[in-house]
């Protein structure tokens, strides 16, 4: 089976004097990570890759998440940072064909928007998918079937299994 996981980063500070790629996480982003991490290991979940935008919070956030799940360390892409949906399913789209499971860690709304255009309906858990497209808030996390090779994923080539958010596992939602 191939899987894909979304997430967006976690609760991250309104500003800083290095601008917005150098915002960092606060403390219930800090929280929120740990909490979505500790869940994906209880999934049992486990990535052969992980793309990461450049961002400082979005690699904070993946730090936190692969220190308390045990992932592999992330590859940070520069193109990942603010990407649409439309460049992160491009990039998706090289992955190599034996790969297993890949994580994607972004920004919104280009992993929301990701994560619905992949969904199929048909084939997805309805009451995740309901929820997906109701709100995708910080730290919050798709884990998807691939039901297509990675060279040909487009709309709906996906099964959403999980969606998950700090909320659901007792922390906080806050956009």
């Amino acid at each position: 089976m191939t899987s894909l996981i979304l997430l967006r980063h976690a609760k991250a500070v309104p500003g800083g004097s290095g601008g917005d790629h150098q915002r960092e996480l606060a403390e219930k982003g800090r929280a929120g990570a740990a909490l979505i991490g500790a869940e994906l290991k209880r999934l049992g979940v486990k990535p052969d890759i992980v793309l990461v935008s450049s961002a400082l919070r979005t690699r904070e956030t993946y730090d936190i998440v692969a220190a308390t799940a045990g992932f592999v360390p992330g590859q940070i892409e520069d193109d990942i940072y603010l990407a649409s949906a439309t460049v992160l399913l491009r990039r998706l789209r090289k992955t190599v064909p034996r790969t297993k499971c890949v994580m994607l860690v972004g920004h919104n709304p280009g992993i929301a928007e990701l994560a619905d255009h992949l969904s199929d309906p048909a084939e997805s858990d309805a009451a995740a998918l309901k929820r997906l497209r109701l709100r995708f808030p910080p730290a919050a996390c798709a884990v998807m079937t691939v039901l297509t090779p990675w060279s040909e994923l487009q709309d709906g080539d996906c099964a959403l299994q999980h969606y998950i958010t700090p909320h659901d596992l007792g922390g906080s939602d806050e956009d």
